[in-house]
């Protein structure tokens, strides 16, 4: 999984994973973030992004055995 770069709501630039941009993106942290595929910034406010999940974190089954 590779990291992905955007822009924080304050101007700073930060790398991360795509679980982690979904939290960000979530928490509304992201002005844009760099689309490599597209080769191109892209704007969440403005561009088609993911749609908004209910969870801030992806839900790991515990599969231990009690």
């Amino acid at each position: 999984m590779g990291s992905i770069r955007f822009k924080h709501r304050d101007g700073n630039y930060d790398m991360v994973s795509t679980i982690g941009l979904q939290v960000c993106l979530n928490r509304s942290m992201v002005k844009e973030f760099y689309r490599p595929s597209e080769k191109r910034w892209v704007d969440p406010l403005k561009d088609p992004v993911r749609k908004r999940s209910d969870a801030s974190f992806p839900i790991i089954a515990d599969r231990r055995k009690n």
